[in-house]
């Protein structure tokens, strides 16, 4: 790991040099992707450096647990067992953010909620849920944009599709109403159907035509790249099976108990007593211990290798 983690170095130091000529200032695609890749490596690189310091310290601090002084040496045998456990921290940090990255996490992400069994009841649970996302969204600063929708008589949704766009959304939603303004969904509607996979997505939200179709293209896109990468890797798809189910109360994923202000994630084991906050888009500490969980496997998983 540490002659990757030194290759990385080298890489971090070369972005530098790179971003400081003239002739990438003066491309600003070019300069923006070196940017993007120097903030990543940076904390890696940072990490690594403070863990080679640590290193030293802790070298010098052994030899002095061998020198002839008493206080000296005391001194030393006393401050080494808090710096060997930092060292083993910082080791697992480094460890996990060099596990291989999705290249998918700094992209957007399309959003899908489609109300389960339960008619009224579960149309508007899928209504405050997608309220709920998009509280989290406002948290993080990302647009939520509604591709797609289908109202039903109680004020929930049947099903609604958006668009979520801003930094590393899909990282982060892979591992949780009525506007009082009247729109055609008739004339601009749009249907677009792939003849390979079978594949069929409409749009209605908008009231251009072509504005429809571009949503629904987009939709199409994200539905086929999914369907490709589940059969091009089985783990993934197995994976995609735990985070989407058929909506049957009996599959149970997450529950969110009201009466009790309970949401229990059944796939970690995890429960909390806050469903107030997660409603109102308070969804980090969910989704920081199914990332913990998933690093673990991943861990795990390379070790065997």
């Amino acid at each position: 790991m540490f002659e990757k983690l030194e290759d990385v170095e080298d890489r971090f130091q070369e972005v530098e040099g790179l971003l400081a000529q003239p002739d990438i200032l003066s491309d600003q695609a070019r300069y923006r992707d070196l940017g993007r890749e120097h903030a990543e490596l940076n904390e890696v690189v940072t990490l690594f450096r403070a863990y080679r310091e640590l290193e030293q310290e802790m070298e010098d601090l052994r030899e002095l647990v061998q020198d002839k002084d008493p206080e000296m040496s005391a001194m030393a045998a006393q401050e080494l067992p808090a710096l060997e456990e930092r060292n083993e921290q910082m080791a697992e940090e480094l460890t996990q953010l060099m596990l291989p990255r999705d290249p998918n996490d700094g992209k957007n992400a399309i959003l899908e909620i489609r109300a389960g069994t339960g008619g009224d009841e579960a149309a508007l649970f899928a209504g405050d849920l997608f309220r709920a996302y998009t509280r989290f969204a406002d948290r993080h600063g990302w647009k939520v944009e509604i591709l797609n929708s289908s109202e039903s008589g109680a004020g929930g949704f049947k099903e609604v599709i958006a668009m979520v766009s801003g930094k590393d959304v899909f990282s982060l939603y892979r591992a949780s109403g009525s506007g009082g303004q009247h729109v055609n969904k008739t004339e601009s509607a749009v249907r677009v159907t792939h003849i390979p996979t079978g594949v069929v997505v409409s749009c209605q939200d908008g009231k251009s035509q072509h504005k429809n179709k571009a949503k629904a293209m987009q939709v199409l896109r994200s539905r086929i790249l999914d369907s490709m990468q589940n059969e091009q890797d089985a783990q993934m798809a197995a994976e995609r099976k735990t985070q989407v189910g058929s909506g049957d109360r009996s599959e149970r994923i997450r529950t969110y108990n009201f009466p009790q202000g309970r949401c229990s994630d059944h796939r970690i084991g995890l429960t909390l007593y806050k469903l107030d906050a997660i409603m109102q888009g308070d969804f980090e500490e969910i989704i920081e211990s199914l990332r913990t969980h998933y690093q673990s496997e991943q861990l795990a998983g390379q070790q065997e290798q």
